[in-house]
């Protein structure tokens, strides 16, 4: 096992800035995850700690020691990609040796490398197919069976469950925490799944516009998140402005034409008086029958603008007084409202940030 340390690190292509000084830490053994949308960098991050990208600045260093100039295949890492690239014309078990070949390892410590992976992943019978008769998912097994075969130091895994169905990528995923918690590896996991990240990861680095936005434990980022940004991508979030004034028993109470609600600041608090964004999870509001009062209770009116049925829970789309509209979703036991009923939508939990 081994620590990573990425130290203001920046990558450039062209003009463009892809990383803009970097900082982060990942422990021995820990399962950490690179989150965030498309282009904001966590891939070019996974890659430039493989030794594949050439960073403009900054360092990478794998238990205290630089890896800079160090080639990919010398920096003990194996790397599971998204889109597999298993040879066709190898079979499974010689896909799986294919690192351990290139490092020139012995017929016999090779056999027991092969045959250990292969038993990790439960692909131990398909030893001697090709990747072309195997399904997406054990062919993943197997992208991932030769990645470990080399025994690394640090394991890199970019985005691979995007190319599979919901159901197997919930399966997959299991496998894999379960694999490295075996392990013991140090693995980096790059994803834009916040289901993944948060269900996995022993921590999660939130990546925006190549910048680290907020590092922590997913409940941590889930319950405190620092920004609106963090807050709306780790979790389904409704945003509405309002102002803030400062709560006597502490906290806020944000004002708006919804009414008034008790929020809590997670991050850089806002000025009372200021405008304010309003943040509230969708599964920590509760809907009653009628129309509640606009005070300070958390009580808020509305009407049913949508109502859409998802199988465990039920979503519906308030409209509230001043035209803002709140996301509701309820456990499918949960009484049910019609399109167009009064209800009040009762709030247990918001977050408030400034403007």
């Amino acid at each position: 096992m081994t620590s990573v340390r990425i130290q203001a690190l920046s990558v450039r292509y062209g003009k463009s800035t892809v990383l803009d000084r970097v900082d982060l830490e990942v422990a021995d053994g820990e399962f950490f995850f690179l989150l965030g949308p498309s282009g904001c960098g966590k891939t070019t991050l996974l890659r430039t700690i493989a030794g594949f990208v050439e960073p403009a600045g900054g360092d990478v260093l794998f238990a205290g020691r630089s890896v800079a100039g160090v080639p990919p295949e010398r920096r003990d890492c194996g790397m599971v990609f998204q889109n597999y690239a298993l040879w066709p014309h190898l079979s499974v078990a010689e896909n799986v040796a294919f690192g351990l070949d290139v490092r020139r390892i012995a017929r016999d410590e090779k056999a027991r490398r092969v045959a250990m992976a292969l038993r990790l992943v439960r692909m131990e019978d398909f030893a001697a197919r090709a990747p072309a008769s195997l399904s997406g998912g054990q062919q993943q097994r197997v992208a991932l069976a030769r990645a470990l075969a080399v025994e690394p130091a640090v394991l890199l895994l970019d985005e691979p469950l995007s190319n599979l169905d919901a159901a197997l990528r919930v399966e997959l995923r299991g496998e894999i925490r379960e694999i490295q918690s075996r392990t013991g590896r140090t693995a980096l996991y790059v994803t834009h799944d916040r289901a993944e990240a948060l269900a996995l990861a022993d921590r999660v680095a939130v990546l925006r516009d190549g910048r680290v936005e907020q590092m922590g434990a997913p409940e941590e980022l889930y319950d405190r998140p620092a920004t609106p940004f963090v807050a709306g991508f780790v979790g389904d979030a409704n945003c509405v402005a309002g102002e803030a004034e400062a709560a006597p028993c502490g906290g806020f109470l944000v004002r708006g034409a919804f009414g008034a609600v008790a929020a809590r600041a997670t991050g850089l608090a806002p000025a009372a008086g200021g405008r304010v964004l309003l943040v509230m999870r969708p599964e920590r509001l509760r809907l009653a029958p009628g129309s509640g009062g606009a005070g300070g209770d958390g009580k808020l009116a509305g009407e049913v603008a949508r109502r859409t049925f998802l199988g465990e829970v039920v979503q519906h789309d308030v409209l509230l007084q001043g035209g803002a509209t709140l996301r509701v979703l309820s456990l499918g036991g949960a009484p049910a409202f019609p399109e167009g009923a009064a209800v009040t939508v009762e709030v247990e939990d918001a977050l408030v940030f400034p403007a």
